[in-house]
């Protein structure tokens, strides 16, 4: 699956602004740059940045994280797993249980199992066939090379990029008894 942040018209503005700028060093006066950054990539620019940091120590910390191969053509970011691609036209307004997002910190995808009203329990999805964690394989026609981790994790409100609905309510349901018989 092909990630899109090379893509967004934030990560192009700063990637190009640093390479353009006069500024040999970059502290606090430049997180206004940080704005029309995603929300993942600035929360890792921004300690960078306020600690002070130079331009060379600055692209080589964006070569690091893969944003462009030079200093004039953005990269084109893949991920390792082959998750299938997201819905990208179809947002919700509102998250219901079967909704499948992608969990910024763990990098894998989430499907909201149960709204318990202050907190949402979830399963974590993962691609790997040999992981030992794996509960059991999905049902789904949109993650057919996913499976069910032995995972279970809660969040407060839902977040991450939407990815999908689950289309498959009664093995969300087969697959929610099983957590809590495990956990």
């Amino acid at each position: 699956m092909e990630n899109e942040l090379h893509k967004n018209a934030g990560v192009k503005a700063f990637v190009k602004g640093v390479m353009n700028a006069d500024e040999q060093k970059y502290n606090k006066k430049l997180i206004g740059w940080l704005g029309p950054l995603p929300k993942e990539f600035r929360e890792q620019i921004e300690p960078i940045i306020n600690t002070g940091v130079t331009r060379d120590e600055l692209i080589k910390i964006m070569k690091d994280m893969n944003l462009y191969d030079s200093p004039s053509q953005p990269k084109q970011i893949t991920t390792e797993k082959e998750y299938q691609p997201y819905n990208k036209n179809k947002n919700p307004t509102e998250f219901k249980v079967g909704d499948v997002l992608m969990h910024p910190v763990f990098k894998h995808p989430y499907v909201l199992l149960k709204d318990k009203g202050d907190f949402w329990i979830c399963g974590l999805l993962t691609t790997e066939t040999n992981c030992k964690e794996i509960l059991e394989k999905c049902q789904s026609r949109f993650f057919t090379d996913s499976h069910f981790t032995r995972v279970k994790l809660t969040v407060k409100e839902p977040y991450g990029s939407f990815m999908n609905t689950y289309d498959n309510k009664k093995h969300l349901k087969k697959v929610t008894k099983k957590l809590k018989q495990i956990l």
